[in-house]
């Protein structure tokens, strides 16, 4: 049996012994699942799971910085009186590894505010990006790459 298959199955167990099916009780459920579980891999042996989900989980916390400083950053050129947004539209390279990957970035970016994914080229090895902060590219390649596609490929490697 798949190991998370075993998690879900714990954290439904723990939330049916706890007399209540919320999110809050599977939640703690899959937690302590994962850690009785990472205690007790030494019966399934060395498995992807273990390093897998907290890439994904740092995937989710990375992401939701990006969107909570864009956000910030998108807010206050808004309301500050003088606008300080140079947009223009920047080349991106990627790494990603194959079409999933690639969606799965550019659709992070595009998710991000102050930012759009426009088109990628033929060869499928840069990614043409919108950005309303676009005074150094530089940055907004190193912060893309960084913040987004690094934990990215983490954790779907």
């Amino acid at each position: 049996m798949n190991i998370f298959a075993i998690n879900l199955l714990v954290a439904v167990m723990w939330a049916m012994l706890s007399g209540e099916i919320t999110l809050t009780t599977l939640g703690t459920g899959f937690v302590i699942g994962f850690a009785a579980l990472w205690l007790l891999q030494s019966l399934f042996g060395r498995d992807a799971y273990f390093l897998r989900l907290p890439r994904l989980v740092w995937l989710v916390i990375s992401f939701l910085w990006a969107l909570i400083r864009s956000s910030w950053r998108v807010a206050h050129d808004v309301v500050t009186p003088r606008a300080r947004n140079n947009p223009g539209v920047i080349a991106v390279p990627i790494r990603t590894r194959n079409e999933t990957e690639t969606l799965l970035l550019s659709s992070m970016i595009s998710l991000t505010p102050g930012s759009l994914t426009l088109d990628l080229d033929e060869t499928g090895e840069t990614l043409f990006v919108h950005a309303m902060f676009a005074e150094d590219a530089d940055a907004v390649r190193a912060d893309i790459h960084e913040t987004l596609e690094t934990p990215l490929l983490e954790a779907l490697s």
